[in-house]
């Protein structure tokens, strides 16, 4: 059984976060995992003042959400331990 919680980061680390739940004192989550957005940007071509300039075809990973320490998320905590971030609030 999961539980649905909403809370304050209190730490950002690579992939991961630590959450101070709402309403449970000064106690926090294990490292939540916070999901993650692959964005394929194509080959493209733009042309300036100084003639065109090609940019390569990129494939770009980021967290989603973008979290900071102090940033209110709704995350859900299962009974493992375990957890994810689901989003900012």
């Amino acid at each position: 059984m999961a539980e649905l919680l909403k809370g304050k980061v209190t730490k950002v680390m690579s992939g991961k976060a630590t959450v101070k739940p709402f309403g449970y004192g000064s106690t926090e989550t294990p490292p939540l995992k916070l999901q993650q957005i692959t964005i394929k940007i194509p080959e493209h071509t733009a042309s300036g003042v100084n003639g065109s300039v090609t940019a390569p075809a990129q494939t770009v990973t980021v967290n989603h959400p973008a979290v900071k320490v102090n940033d209110a998320v709704a995350f859900v905590l299962y009974e493992d331990g375990t957890g994810l971030i689901i989003d900012k609030i």
